[in-house]
């Protein structure tokens, strides 16, 4: 085989790697993005959380009792 076609032969070999690879990048982009909105959405609820601290504890503990509710 002459270098041309070991060359051609490779970037075949490389193609295939990134036709193969596509999938599982796009898996882990929709998990890294999955897994942002969750710590987005876990912290607006601590942030939540804290702002109803400082304003009405009660209400806290109420909030916080329905959502153990919810989740059970």
């Amino acid at each position: 085989m002459d270098p041309g076609e070991a060359l051609a032969a490779v970037e075949l070999d490389l193609q295939a790697a990134r036709a193969a690879l596509a999938p599982l990048l796009a898996a882990r982009d929709a998990l890294t993005s999955a897994l942002a909105d969750a710590v987005s959405a876990r912290t607006g609820m601590f942030n939540a959380a804290l702002t109803l601290l400082a304003i009405r504890p009660h209400k806290l503990t109420v909030t916080a009792c329905r959502l153990l509710r919810e989740r059970a």
